[in-house]
């Protein structure tokens, strides 16, 4: 059941956006306020959230809420749409610029609404179903699913009865020329799936090695670049000092994977950091690692994030879309995938630093344009 948030000024009376979108199928959440609504998105993490501006929510105080809900989800889909009265070309406006994903007038039919909202809700799905796809792909990879193992183990003996009837069969002199040749042909393709089977196997086993198929020698500088590039405006309109200190670290990654889970932390350092905070991002040389750190100014480290580094994870657990820490696990699989870890470390200066060990190159590299020193 889709969980909406519908956002006004209103204490008690509900709003008429209640009626509209109070159909079968929609779980409505009322939320009083921008300050009520944060803290709701914080908690529950909505899949569409309606700011009706035709009832009592201001034109700045709606395109702020927009705009922080779109910055802390700048690497995932949460729609936001506004509802403005027909002549307020003012909230219509601001709310576009700070991200809106429809503006609709209080005038709008039911029908057209529900529309809407239902296109907005397929889109949201099929974004949950990418994050969904990046966390079992990153178990395979890291050979988190124990039971791929087992299925692996049950195929291979399955396989072997099959060629014991294969043998027992073909020693009957009995036999058709054509029925030896199937014979024949069911030995080869048993043999061929315990090949296929054991490549599986190898592909899904935690020990494959920090330096396996797809992983190359890449600056940190790069790999934070492309994770940032996409929200630095988003750190800029809430006045944040962006400082990285990465200098010509480098490490031996999958480098989609460790981007993506970059984008992940810097999505979450972009709903919790304060306006005119302060974000971190910085490297140390440990060894044959290189530890990765963000940091950010503001609350620490929820519970919840913590348990989403921290806790162990059920075999085949459902996925569910409305975790908070669903991001930050994805960081954890990440680091696993190379042989690393994740953990969250508590800074006076910054209390709440998510750090991330990864491999270093086994030799020389060559040097990295364009790499990011100092500041923003």
């Amino acid at each position: 059941m889709p969980h909406i948030l519908i956002v006004d000024d209103t204490v008690t009376a509900p709003s008429p956006l209640e009626a509209l979108l109070g159909v079968p199928g929609h779980d409505l959440v009322h939320a009083a306020g921008v300050a009520a609504a944060c803290a709701h998105v914080t908690a529950t993490a909505p899949e569409l959230v309606v700011i009706d501006a035709t009832a009592g929510v201001a034109v700045d105080a709606a395109a702020e809420l927009t705009r922080r809900i779109k910055d802390a989800h700048a690497g995932t889909l949460l729609p936001v749409v506004v509802v403005a009265a027909a002549d307020d070309r003012a909230t219509r406006d601001r709310g576009l610029a700070a991200g809106a994903d429809d503006i609709v007038t209080a005038s709008i039919d039911r029908r057209e609404l529900a529309l809407r909202v239902d296109n907005l809700l397929a889109l949201r799905r099929r974004d949950v179903d990418v994050t969904r796809r990046d966390i079992a792909l990153l178990e395979l990879a890291g050979g988190r699913d124990e039971g791929l193992a087992a299925v692996v183990h049950d195929l291979r003996s399955l396989i072997t009865v099959i060629l014991g009837a294969v043998d027992y069969v073909d020693r009957d002199a009995g036999l058709s020329d054509d029925a030896r040749d199937a014979v024949g042909d069911c030995r080869q393709a048993s043999g061929r799936m315990m090949k296929l089977l054991a490549s599986i196997h190898d592909l899904g086993r935690p020990t494959v090695g920090k330096r396996s198929a797809g992983r190359v020698a890449v600056a940190v500088a790069a790999l934070v670049d492309v994770a940032l590039a996409p929200r630095r405006a988003a750190f800029a309109r809430r006045d944040v000092d962006v400082t990285c200190e990465v200098g010509a670290a480098h490490v031996e990654v999958n480098r989609d994977v460790v981007e993506r889970a970059l984008g992940y932390a810097l999505d979450n350092c972009l709903w919790h950091v304060p306006t005119g905070g302060r974000l971190r991002v910085w490297t140390t040389a440990v060894g044959a690692d290189v530890e990765l750190r963000v940091g950010r100014t503001g609350a620490p480290a929820t519970a919840a994030e913590r348990a989403a580094l921290e806790a162990p994870r059920a075999v085949g657990a459902a996925i569910d879309p409305h975790d908070a820490g669903l991001g930050l696990y994805a960081c954890r699989l990440a680091a696993e995938v190379h042989g690393g870890k994740l953990w969250v470390e508590d800074d006076a200066e910054l209390p709440a630093v998510l750090a991330c060990r990864l491999p270093a190159p086994l030799g020389p590299v060559a040097p990295t344009r364009g790499r990011i020193e100092g500041g923003t």
